[in-house]
């Protein structure tokens, strides 16, 4: 069974999250560098699959298909650290660019978290050998975040 995850909670492109038409054109230079980063961010949370790789471990397999996890994580670590293709920075070096982000506002970086975590999700539970029950479960914990952010 694979799940798109994405078209479950009703936003298979980006663009559908956040009502627009085009990234290039609708979205401001600081809304285009969040993007980038929480996208970036998410991609990093590839370790915990390479963990369940190396030695099956079941804190990063349970990990790996927590929606509600995963979304705090890449939410929280998106604010404090500019990640880039295969890159992390923080501290000085990270400032200005973490304050273009935060200046987007919660609702928008909430909603691309989203977008991220179920496309995410939609590779992981694989990965990590996801039951059935196990995508039926994260689909479920999914649609109940988005309701969750949406209020």
């Amino acid at each position: 069974m694979n799940t798109n995850y994405r078209e479950l909670i009703g936003t298979p492109k980006l663009n559908d999250m956040l009502n627009i038409k085009s990234q290039k054109d609708d979205l401001n230079v600081r809304q285009k560098r969040a993007v980038k980063n929480i996208k970036h961010c998410a991609n990093y949370q590839w370790g915990y699959v390479n963990s369940w790789y190396d030695s099956q471990s079941a804190g990063a397999r349970e990990f790996m298909m927590d929606p509600k996890g995963l979304f705090d994580r890449i939410y929280q670590d998106s604010l404090i650290n500019v990640y880039d293709d295969g890159s992390c920075y923080f501290g000085s070096q990270a400032e200005s660019m973490l304050k273009d982000i935060k200046f987007c506002g919660k609702a928008f970086l909430q909603k691309v978290t989203l977008y991220f975590v179920a496309k995410l999700l939609e590779e992981s539970v694989i990965e990590v050998e996801g039951t059935d029950e196990d995508k039926i479960r994260v689909g479920q914990e999914l649609m109940e975040l988005k309701h969750s952010i949406a209020e």
